[in-house]
């Protein structure tokens, strides 16, 4: 773990949103798809099994990120300046576990509970993400942490 420099306030714009309204706006959408223009379900009794799967491991990955944030007694708001560069734990393995957990929930729930149309637009909320969210995140963190977040990116990859 890295403490923050004190590099006073930076004009870089914080994250529009948290992810999860992203990832709820997107499974919400689908949801209106679903009923609007219904496609063939599958009911198939394993996709239920992937799909609590999934679901458990989001579950697992977001409590173990929470709690490797609250350990480093730094912040887990995307809105508020973090004041230590997590390295260990889930962060040693992803530099958004917090994020791949909300995937790993969102898939879970489409798959298991059938449907389409949130799984289409899954990718949607990716890529939302990645550019109103992470982007803009990683950009601070740079500023924040400098050298040490830099060294960071280079060994931990953004997803998994």
């Amino acid at each position: 773990m890295t403490n923050r420099h004190d590099r006073g306030t930076t004009d870089l714009p914080a994250p529009l949103a948290p992810p999860p309204v992203f990832f709820g706006g997107a499974f919400i959408i689908g949801l209106g798809l679903q009923w609007l223009l219904p496609p063939a379900r599958w009911n198939e009794a394993w996709l239920s099994v992937v799909g609590a799967v999934a679901v458990l491991a989001g579950a697992v990955l977001a409590v173990w990120g929470f709690r490797t944030l609250r350990r480093a007694q730094t912040t887990i708001h995307v809105h508020e300046v973090s004041s230590t560069l997590v390295n260990r734990g889930p962060y040693g393995l992803s530099r958004n576990p917090l994020y791949v957990a909300l995937i790993l929930l969102y898939l879970g729930l489409a798959i298991g509970l059938g449907l389409l149309w949130p799984l289409v637009l899954l990718p949607v909320a990716i890529a939302i993400v990645q550019i109103l969210v992470i982007n803009r995140e990683e950009a601070r963190l740079e500023a924040w942490f400098g050298q040490a977040y830099l060294d960071y990116k280079t060994r931990v990859r953004r997803w998994i």
